[in-house]
């Protein structure tokens, strides 16, 4: 009696696990540096402060700040970075590391699951050295955008 009890029991731990919800994506090492490389390049630009349309390019609508905040449009979006580059100004661009902290599934507000790396990008000299930003990379395939940003 005692191993059928204890056999269900491991039985349904094992079913609970496998129809546990893993919130940890497996994605390739191609998707991660790709995913790596589109966080610095907009790290860049918007330090740099040069090119909004760039910026705007490889962002996405609905764009998160802080996880406080959305904005909802283009035009939310473009007044975001000239509200940035004109208090922080054209800077020079200091160098940078690049880290995977987690990836997950995000479910937005339509219900549409997305997979999400988020990427700290920590500036390694000048005024900032040490503090790290974090930057949401939405992962479509080989289709990637910056959906977020809290520093």
């Amino acid at each position: 009696m005692n191993k059928i009890i204890l056999t269900s029991i491991l039985l349904i731990t094992f079913i609970c696990k496998l129809s546990a919800q893993n919130d940890s994506i497996p994605q390739t090492i191609e998707q991660q540096k790709t995913a790596k490389n589109i966080a610095e390049k907009w790290a860049t630009l918007l330090i740099k402060g040069e090119n909004i349309d760039s910026l705007i390019a490889i962002s996405k609508i609905p764009f998160a700040l802080d996880r406080i905040k959305i904005l909802n449009s283009k035009e939310e979006l473009k007044a975001f970075y000239n509200k940035v580059i004109e208090n922080k100004h054209k800077r020079i661009m200091p160098k940078i590391s690049s880290e995977i902290v987690y990836s997950k599934y995000e479910i937005i507000e339509k219900c549409i699951p997305i997979n999400v790396l988020i990427i700290k990008i920590t500036p390694l000299e000048g005024d900032s050295k040490g503090e790290g930003s974090l930057v949401s990379v939405e992962i479509s395939g080989n289709d990637m955008k910056i959906i977020g940003f809290s520093d």
